[in-house]
């Protein structure tokens, strides 16, 4: 179990501060750490950016559609 877990939702997110985001998450001096992301579905191109991150430490989750 990581010494700390960050949740991250994502909703119409800016893609620029996303990214940075991200990064500044994985760049933490605790490095024992999950990012988890909870990415509700929007038409912003934010899952490009988190896909594009190729690290364990992060946790992927999608919403489904509720239909």
């Amino acid at each position: 179990m990581p010494r700390l877990s960050v949740i991250l939702p994502v909703y119409k997110a800016d893609k620029l501060c996303l990214h940075k985001l991200i990064n500044s998450l994985l760049h933490q001096t605790v490095e024992d750490i999950e990012i988890i992301i909870v990415y509700l579905k929007s038409e912003d191109g934010a899952i490009n950016v988190i896909k594009s991150f190729d690290d364990s430490r992060i946790k992927f989750v999608e919403q489904k559609d509720k239909n």
